[in-house]
């Protein structure tokens, strides 16, 4: 049996109280707590709860072990979003991961991928998560923040029509330096991963699963609305639309002012710069 490091924020109104009977482990109810040696001495961590909640513990667990050096680890969907453990798990349900994982844990046997990171650094401050996004993109969770209500379900419509509403209404450009080149920009997002939110695609080119790929909308962009499908599902055409850009990188610079989102969390920035790296590759449980 694996030795396994399972950690779920109590206050984060999560039900996984319903599994601690089924999954044997160390349980950790404040991810703040995880200490370096729980880590090391892991043979799998499992984080309980939705992108937010994972963003945080995952930030924290990284600034005590490289990501290099962690364990695998396993995402369960027990969140209001739960854009990263679906990608990673092939939309599994939460019941369905869950018993996904008491089989690992069990048996010793389970299957993995690796997909590294965005790194974040503003200063001396560094955040890790899969999802980067300013502009219309940081607005839109703002404003689902402060309206979300109901179950997970009620909160996916929602937020699909404020996606919506918000492109309809897009107004204002976020001015933006992107490595070093000046830019107006209705909204920008950078990840690692290959599906987000509602299975989009919003890449194209001959990017690589796995790296990190940048695309933006500038302000100069026509017909928002009318190019949003195939914007979302990263059609091949995108290329030759004037004002939609995408590109993978290595390293990427921002300089603006304003909210930016990391796996919907809202940080801020106020006239200054921001890397964007990969971590090394992290190692995942494909539950």
């Amino acid at each position: 049996m694996l030795n396994a490091l399972l950690i779920a924020n109590d206050r984060s109104g999560t039900s996984h109280r319903l599994t601690r009977s089924s999954l044997p482990g160390h349980w950790v109810s404040d991810p703040a707590s995880v200490t370096e040696a729980q880590v090391r001495a892991a043979d799998i961590i499992a984080l309980f709860g939705g992108d937010g909640t994972m963003q945080k513990t995952l930030s924290q667990i990284l600034r005590k072990v490289p990501a290099g050096e962690l364990p695998p680890v396993a995402l369960l969907p027990f969140g209001t979003t739960n854009m990263n453990a679906k990608a990673l798990n092939g939309a599994q349900s939460k019941r369905a991961a869950v018993e996904s994982l008491r089989q690992a844990i069990c048996s010793g046997s389970f299957r993995e991928t690796t997909r590294p990171l965005l790194r974040i650094r503003s200063g001396a401050a560094i955040e890790h998560g899969f999802f980067f996004g300013i502009g219309i993109i940081a607005e839109v969770v703002e404003r689902w923040n402060e309206q979300r209500k109901g179950g997970a379900l009620a909160n996916q419509a929602h937020s699909l029509w404020a996606m919506i509403t918000g492109l309809r209404n897009v107004k204002s450009a976020t001015p933006v330096t992107i490595d070093g080149k000046a830019h107006s920009v209705y909204g920008l997002l950078a990840s690692t991963l290959d599906r987000l939110l509602f299975g989009s695609h919003p890449f194209w080119g001959d990017q690589l699963s796995g790296e990190l790929r940048l695309t933006w909308v500038d302000s100069d962009a026509r017909n928002l609305l009318q190019h949003a499908p195939a914007l979302l599902r990263g059609k091949a055409r995108m290329a030759a639309v004037p004002g939609y850009e995408c590109r993978a990188a290595t390293a990427v610079e921002l300089a603006f002012s304003g909210s930016f989102i990391i796996d919907g969390e809202i940080f801020h920035l106020k006239d200054e710069s921001l890397t964007i790296t990969r971590s090394d590759a992290i190692r995942w449980l494909a539950l």
